[in-house]
């Protein structure tokens, strides 16, 4: 997580605090947050503005008086295996914001891997016309590399597209043909070969700031255990959605 994505998750959450406590009591001002947080009513008022962000003694203080210690142990603990990320630029990731582009890097990283298109038009199912298309996308962006032995080599590895926003058309159109591979796996993939479930929840939406932050943990941690092998023999896709269901 980026220090500024961090702090922006950090503001979201203290002023969902504060409009979930008004709810409660509506007489209930800024000077009286200030209060419970222990900071100063002129401080408060320009985090809650976003004209000033607060350093991290401050934050500790306050996640602590929110009752939001666990929340800040998460994403501490996020920190060392995130500064293994790198955010991608926004020109490359228009160029491959495609399932399949992805899926040919991570497959080169399989141990029966051929540096070969037919290979991986095979294994990926797709076209060879698509998977030579592909093929040079990576290669013009500089995410897939060839050798002078004529071994390909994934140099996009541990990318993150944190850096491009949850709205941009290109994020949402790789997200969807995702998803339209978890329905395919869903009708047409053996149960041993997959896992999808869902649960239904009443949920307080003030904790949302802390529930993503959960969820990008526990993506990047089973993404870490998943890849601590030296026999990866398949590329799998991990989605997870947490949406509302009420209006």
């Amino acid at each position: 997580m980026s220090q500024e994505a961090d702090q922006n998750n950090l503001l979201a959450l203290l002023k969902s605090e504060f409009e979930r406590r008004r709810g409660r009591n509506r007489s209930y001002s800024l000077r009286a947050f200030s209060r419970d947080l222990q900071v100063e009513p002129s401080a408060l008022s320009k985090w809650l503005r976003s004209k000033r962000t607060p350093d991290s003694k401050s934050w500790t203080r306050v996640l602590k008086n929110m009752g939001f210690l666990e929340w800040q142990k998460v994403a501490n603990q996020l920190h060392a295996p995130q500064e293994k990320f790198r955010a991608i630029e926004i020109d490359s990731f228009l160029a491959v914001s495609d399932w399949a582009s992805f899926a040919l890097l991570e497959l080169t990283a399989t141990s029966n891997f051929k540096p070969d298109l037919k290979f991986v038009s095979k294994r990926l199912g797709l076209k060879l016309a698509q998977v030579k298309t592909t093929f040079q996308s990576l290669l013009q962006t500089g995410l897939l590399k060839i050798e002078t032995d004529g071994s390909w080599t994934d140099t996009a590895q541990k990318l993150s597209t944190l850096s491009i926003g949850a709205s941009h058309f290109a994020l949402r159109k790789l997200q969807t043909e995702i998803l339209s591979k978890a329905i395919d796996a869903l009708e047409n993939l053996d149960p041993a070969l997959r896992d999808q479930s869902t649960v239904t929840m009443a949920i307080d939406v003030s904790k949302l700031p802390e529930a993503k932050e959960r969820i990008k943990a526990f993506r990047r941690n089973l993404m870490l255990f998943l890849e601590d092998s030296n026999d990866r023999t398949e590329v799998y896709a991990l989605a997870v959605s947490l949406f509302p269901l009420s209006r």
